[in-house]
């Protein structure tokens, strides 16, 4: 995903989580699209669920954390299913 379109994702993922009480910085939410962007196994390979226990395994390991409320998988689990609900509105499969 280009630089423009992930941060806009990330912009409208927040807008999103937001609506349902959680407070989640864009900037955050740009980093796990990126790790499960990198990731050598990604979505649809995997299900969201295993790439969700992935990243936050990845960011506990690199000591990235979410405040007030932790970075858990439920949280990575939401953005990747907001991130395809982004994608099919923008006309971009995920691949």
């Amino acid at each position: 995903m280009e630089p423009e379109l992930l941060a806009e994702c990330a912009d409208w993922i927040a807008e999103m989580l937001a609506e349902e009480g959680m407070w989640v910085d864009a900037g955050l939410i740009e980093e796990v699209l990126r790790r499960e962007a990198a990731a050598p196994l990604r979505i649809p390979a995997i299900t969201h669920q295993e790439a969700a226990t992935h990243i936050v395994r990845q960011l506990a390991d690199d000591g990235v954390q979410a405040a007030p409320a932790a970075l858990d998988e439920r949280l990575v689990l939401s953005i990747l299913e907001w991130q395809d609900e982004f994608l099919a509105l923008a006309g971009r499969p995920r691949c």
